[in-house]
């Protein structure tokens, strides 16, 4: 019995083994080798049968001196809510001038080669990554020959015998290269010692980053509020010289930190009470029917200069503040649609600093609105680009901004950083993100003015909903219904019988003011499901109220919040209400205007 078992044992061995030695016969592991621009990549696959190989874990990415790999050892990771978790590379792509490696979970690495077979060529390395992912990681480590003589949080030198290599990136540990969510780009070049301070080396800067810009941004924040209490409160002279650029700043920052009634309570009555306002104000301040001539004139004179700027063919009109979010109000069509189509159509596209910067800005503002208005202008975004860069220099390790050898103010200075930074993130070009983030980060660091500090505001903070700003509510055939707003929000929606239901946001038991335009005449209207009717006073009641002015078709609306979500509504017809609603006064008459 005990040889039948032994028997029976080897049979099985013999039988294994002559299994693996045939499946061998039709599996073998095989390399995969490519040069790409410069490129020395090396990839494994294991081949299942004549027609058929899957690629394994593993990877090799070489150029002058350094290797970037990964393998089941030591595969790609990606953090996620803090933990990292390995990807497994699934397939690659050759593009014309890139090679990307995907992985699972939405993660690729993308690498390039800029100025291929020039002196000043360099390796650039990209991660796309979900949304939810703050980074991705991969190992590095020197070729034969080279070594690493030199390692910093955020770069490293390669050195053979003869030249150097930088190695740039968000940051780096060890023989691990993480690209993080926020600068996802990592640079290889030539490394050329400097011992002054130059447009080369700004990217491994601190202040080149975006962590020292978000760090900047909330600097310049506290520091609005902080200047604004403290001279409030104890410069005499403050209430008859502050801005209203300076009390609007002041009054965003402190809304969106939840201070709204404490940043009310602080604006001098003198300037509440005062003369000086204009429609910029009165979404926080109120005073919407002495404020909207100053509305109705800045219309016009948008319309104007538009109008002008497409007839004599100048780009002058893209430097204007809001002129974007104006144009977007009005709809692509008209002079606003000829408009967005000029720069392209210029046989000498030629523009200024300011205006390369405005255009940019534009474009920006209305691809993050998903509008058909940024695709005519991106065939020019780089010669804009192009114009900006030409004109940095440095001067006492600052960048400066020169126009025809004059140089440009400080707020003239940060529109163009904040368009090297919108510029250089659509495109995924980390030397222009950079510039902007250096220039932005040295000039709030240096400033301390608060009529300054507040006009930086609004061309740096795009992120503080509760800033005064146009809001297109419905594109319509006849006219475009829009707000000059603080309202985080407003929503609109036209039923089957053309009833409007108005949805304004704001934090519960503030109140806000809002010019919405492109409203015709209505019978009634409806607030907290109850009626209102017109009244002139209606600002100073501690409630929701209106008036309305048929000749310009404009809702002036003053909102006080019970809920975030406040519902106003507007009756053309005669609608039999399902529950009778409760009413302020004379229930069911016609809403009065006032022309």
């Amino acid at each position: 019995m005990h040889s039948l078992r032994k028997l029976i044992g080897l049979a099985i061995l013999y039988a294994i083994i002559i299994v693996g030695i045939f499946l061998i016969q039709f599996r073998s592991d095989s390399l995969i080798r490519k040069n790409f621009h410069g490129i020395k990549v090396t990839l494994a696959q294991t081949e299942n049968n004549v027609n058929s190989a899957s690629l394994k874990n593993s990877f090799q990415i070489s150029y002058n001196g350094i290797t970037f790999s990964a393998d089941d050892g030591a595969p790609v990771t990606f953090s996620e809510n803090g933990t990292e978790r390995p990807v497994k590379l699934i397939s690659y792509e050759e593009k014309e001038v890139s090679f990307i490696l995907e992985f699972e979970n939405e993660v690729k690495l993308i690498f390039a080669v800029e100025n291929e077979g020039q002196e000043n060529a360099a390796l650039t390395i990209s991660a796309e990554m979900p949304e939810s992912a703050q980074s991705v990681s991969l190992n590095f480590s020197p070729n034969t020959g080279y070594s690493m003589v030199d390692l910093k949080a955020r770069s490293a030198i390669f050195a053979d015998k003869t030249q150097e290599f930088s190695l740039n990136a968000s940051a780096l540990l060890d023989t691990v290269i993480t690209l993080q969510s926020g600068e996802p780009f990592a640079r290889y070049e030539h490394f050329v010692e400097k011992n002054e301070f130059s447009l080369d080396t700004i990217a491994v800067h601190e202040l080149a980053t975006q962590s020292a810009y978000r760090e900047s941004l909330a600097k310049l924040t506290n520091s609005i509020i902080r200047e604004f209490l403290d001279l409030s409160q104890h410069n005499a002279s403050f209430a008859t010289t502050v801005s209203e650029q300076t009390v609007i700043s002041f009054l965003a920052a402190m809304t969106d930190a939840g201070r709204h009634n404490e940043a009310i309570n602080a604006i001098p009555r003198n300037f509440t009470e005062g003369t000086r306002r204009t429609y910029l104000s009165a979404p926080f301040l109120g005073g919407m029917a002495a404020t909207l001539p100053t509305l109705t004139m800045q219309i016009e004179n948008f319309n104007t200069l538009i109008a002008q700027a497409v007839r004599d063919r100048t780009l002058g009109i893209f430097t204007m503040e809001n002129i974007a979010p104006y144009m977007y109000t009005q709809g692509n069509r008209g002079n606003i649609a000829t408009l967005v189509r000029m720069p392209a159509s210029m046989s000498n596209f030629e523009p200024t600093v300011l205006q390369a910067a405005g255009i940019i800005r534009a474009h920006a503002y209305f691809r993050e609105q998903n509008s058909s208005m940024a695709q005519p202008l991106e065939p020019v975004l780089d010669l804009c680009a192009q114009k900006i860069i030409e004109a940095l220099s440095i001067e006492a390790e600052k960048i400066v901004l020169t126009e025809n050898e004059t140089p440009l103010s400080t707020i003239e200075i940060m529109t163009v950083a904040d368009a090297l930074i919108a510029y250089g993130t659509e495109k995924g070009l980390s030397r222009e993100q950079s510039f902007g983030y250096f220039i932005a980060n040295s000039h709030m660091n240096d400033e301390s003015d608060l009529r300054i500090l507040a006009e930086m505001y609004p061309i740096l903070i795009h992120t503080n909903r509760f800033y005064p700003h146009f809001e297109l509510l419905r594109t319509l055939e006849t006219g475009n219904v829009w707000a000059y707003t603080v309202s985080p929000e407003i929503g609109y929606r036209r039923d089957e019988n053309f009833t409007i239901s108005l949805d304004v946001e704001f934090p519960v038991g503030l109140s806000h003011y809002a010019f919405i335009a492109g409203i015709t005449p209505f019978r009634r209207i409806q607030i907290y499901n109850m009626d209102f009717r017109t009244d002139a006073r209606f600002e100073t009641y501690n409630s929701s109220g209106y008036i309305y002015r048929s000749n310009s078709q404009m809702l002036l609306l003053k909102s006080r919040h019970r809920e975030q979500h406040e519902i106003v509504r507007l009756f053309y017809r005669n609608v039999v209400e399902a529950t009778r609603a409760e009413t302020t006064q004379n229930t069911g008459q016609p809403a009065a205007s006032e022309s």
